[in-house]
């Protein structure tokens, strides 16, 4: 009995091992980005001169979150402030509830699951963390603070606004800073800026990495584009935010974003700013621009429409 050619062989032993190399890569990435981060929080709400209790209410799949409510006399409204995908809320984060707070609102922060003081033991780039911005306009509609009632977010905390934002019509107005229109294009993106991958290889990781993602979590990739759910939004407005050097979220994203919003929109690129920095780069126009959004449309003459 002859033996089988080395010649035809080879090929199929390369053929397997660069597939195997690719799903091991694969199930890397997906256990990288979804993994725990907690944090040591250093500034905490009486440093930055804020009032406020610390607060726990479950998300909407009955995962335990911790939270702080900031109050405010004779508050304007409510405004569910959704974090980054970095670890939960810090000093930035708390630098957005400052100006907010100042300008009479009243604000929620939380930290989403798997990232600070929260439940879980695992982060999902904004799927599930969508049941958890709704748990906390389950938390604040129960205490009877949602007559006026607005979401902002930041990075992955955008993405979510959005996507709640258009599921919930008591959600009246969203505004959201440095948000990316698709998962599976943001990693692709990340692949080639900071490992030099070649497009075409980037394209099928970040494939890969998302869908196993979704597998491993129980959702489907889509479930995380903002840029499918932004135009459902309206007639509520949209404001969007973007720094022009964002190297981690190119501002393209937030033109997609724009593109896909509906009326009333509002699209801001600030020159200069990286990503979620452009509240460092440009502050007194970032809280003008941000509270004259939500005074506009939550008490103005939008608002009482």
């Amino acid at each position: 009995m002859s033996s089988v050619p080395l010649w035809l062989i080879a090929p199929i032993l390369v053929a397997a091992a660069l597939a195997l190399a690719l799903l091991a890569f694969g199930l890397y990435g997906s256990l990288y980005l979804t993994r725990p981060l907690r944090y040591a929080q250093r500034v905490t709400l009486a440093d930055m001169g804020l009032p406020g209790e610390a607060v726990t209410f479950p998300s909407r799949d009955g995962l335990p979150l911790a939270g702080w409510l900031i109050p405010a006399a004779n508050a304007k409204g409510t405004i569910v402030f959704g974090h980054g995908y970095g670890g939960g809320l810090d000093e930035r984060d708390f630098r957005y509830a400052a100006f907010l707070h100042r300008h009479g609102y009243r604000l929620l922060l939380f930290d989403f699951r798997g990232q600070g003081a929260s439940g879980g033991h695992y982060r999902s780039m904004g799927a599930r963390e969508q049941d958890d911005m709704l748990g906390a306009i389950e938390f604040l509609k129960t205490a009877g603070l949602t007559d006026r009632l607005g979401a902002f977010g930041v990075s992955m905390g955008a993405v979510v606004a959005y996507i709640v934002a258009a599921q919930r019509p008591e959600v009246r107005a969203v505004a959201g800073d440095s948000a990316f229109a698709s998962w599976q294009g943001i990693i692709g993106h990340g692949l080639i800026a900071e490992r030099g991958a070649p497009p075409v290889l980037a394209t099928a990781l970040a494939w890969l990495v998302t869908r196993l993602t979704g597998l491993r979590l129980g959702f489907r990739a889509a479930q995380v584009d903002p840029v499918r759910f932004i135009g459902r939004i309206s007639p509520r407005p949209v404001l969007i935010i973007h720094g022009a050097e964002d190297r981690q979220v190119p501002a393209e994203h937030a033109r997609q974003l724009y593109a896909a919003a509906a009326q009333p929109k509002e699209l801001w690129i600030v020159p200069g700013a990286g990503h979620t920095s452009s509240l460092a780069q440009a502050p007194e126009e970032y809280a003008a621009r941000v509270v004259g959004f939500f005074d506009r449309w939550l008490v103005g003459e939008e608002g009482n429409q």
